[in-house]
């Protein structure tokens, strides 16, 4: 039994094609298949998933679901978490304007 902690969304929509999962998780992908509802998006949210996904040291996993729509797995592998220093980072007030230099 797997005991590895994870986070598990799984929906009722319209799935994604065999041909469009290779690409997944890709930054601006968006699916060719109309939403059920609502606007489509703007292909950035599994990228930005999986991108912080992979910092913590956890992987994603899409699987079709038993009956239809999509499930996404956030996997904990329990890792040290991948760190990447930030250089000439910018402060900015609350208001969204650049804070001056002290």
């Amino acid at each position: 039994m797997d005991e590895r902690p994870f986070i598990e969304v799984a929906d009722e929509g319209i799935g994604i094609p065999p041909e469009q999962r290779s690409q997944l998780f890709g930054e601006f992908q968006r699916g060719s298949l109309r939403p059920l509802n609502g606007p489509r998006g703007s292909g950035l949210g599994l990228y930005i998933v999986r991108t912080l996904a992979l910092r913590m040291g956890a992987e994603c996993i899409y699987k079709s679901g038993a009956r239809g729509g999509s499930v996404f797995r956030v996997v904990f592998h329990g890792s040290e978490p991948q760190t990447r220093e930030i250089r000439n980072a910018r402060s900015y007030d609350q208001m969204g304007r650049r804070s001056r230099s002290k």
